[in-house]
């Protein structure tokens, strides 16, 4: 019986490195909410799993765009928490949505990452100071 090779997994230390680093585009998150919103609207579940096979149909060949989108909108759902929020999304009679201003989106996507040795956030001065800004360009465009 020959023994089968062992997958080298990259330490979650520098996968959380490359995750951070790595450029997502508004659009990939646009594309994520309109399709959970789709799914909600169609009376089908849109969870956190959801989302996920969402991403993986959409990246088959790169997993870890998945996930650093996948990571990027768990950020969001901390950052949802902060008071300032108040100011970028408004609550629904549907008590999980909320109509939320596209410049967080466009932060969500542009936002630098922050990450120790085992977790990954926004810094949420730095979110709302960029969601203000995206802000400010729509009105420039």
């Amino acid at each position: 019986m020959s023994k089968r090779p062992k997958r080298r997994i990259k330490p979650w230390p520098k996968r959380l490195e490359a995750l951070s680093t790595m450029v997502i585009e508004p659009e990939e998150i646009f594309y994520l909410v309109k399709e959970m919103s789709r799914h909600h609207e169609e009376g089908r579940e849109a969870d956190w799993e959801v989302s996920v096979l969402i991403l993986i149909s959409r990246y088959p060949k790169d997993p870890d765009r998945a996930l650093c989108i996948a990571e990027r909108m768990r950020c969001l759902r901390e950052i949802m928490k902060d008071d300032r929020m108040g100011g970028w999304s408004l609550k629904t009679n549907d008590p999980e949505c909320s109509m939320t201003n596209e410049a967080v989106f466009r932060s969500v996507a542009k936002c630098p990452l922050r990450t120790d040795a085992d977790h990954i956030w926004f810094d949420p001065d730095e979110f709302f100071d960029l969601t203000l800004r995206e802000v400010e360009s729509e009105g420039n465009a």
